[in-house]
């Protein structure tokens, strides 16, 4: 759906052609950026540059970025996630775990309505989870998280199903 939603906004502005198809992914080929920057801008200019440069001319980079397919969304939607866990346990120290929570379903849901793909994400997921609540016994985010995700794809599946 994201990909639907933001090449048919691209078409309705642009008309169909060739600008308009690469349009959606170049913006969130600078999304992408934007997050990796965020993450990044608080180490060395050395690291951040060496961040930027080796995501900038990564072979799969450059191939989706100008190309209409939803790999490059479930690489934009995976990032947010991990910029959504970042902030919440470094720069907002754990607090409001709910708005974190909520940040990190929806880019998840997101993410799998681009491409299903985002699956293979959850290893990483299910790693930080188990360090988080059997071993540091910090729940809350992980509690709200996997609730408000649960409750997304139950309703994307019913509304679909009611299709």
């Amino acid at each position: 759906w994201p990909t639907v939603l933001l090449t048919a906004l691209s078409y309705k502005i642009f008309g169909i052609n060739d600008f308009a198809s690469s349009l959606p992914a170049m913006g969130i080929s600078i999304g992408i950026l934007l997050l990796v920057f965020s993450i990044l801008k608080r180490y060395a200019l050395f690291v951040l540059f060496i961040g930027l440069s080796l995501l900038t001319i990564a072979n799969w980079f450059l191939f989706y970025t100008d190309k209409l397919m939803p790999d490059i969304f479930v690489a934009f939607f995976i990032l947010c996630a991990v910029t959504v866990i970042y902030h919440y346990k470094f720069i907002a120290k754990e607090t409001q775990p709910l708005k974190y929570a909520l940040l990190l379903a929806i880019s998840l849901w997101c993410g799998f309505l681009a491409k299903e793909t985002i699956v293979l994400f959850l290893p990483v997921l299910a790693y930080l989870f188990v360090v988080d609540v059997f071993i540091t016994k910090k729940r809350t985010f992980w509690m709200y998280a996997a609730g408000i995700t649960f409750s997304l794809f139950v309703f994307s599946v019913t509304i679909c199903n009611n299709w």
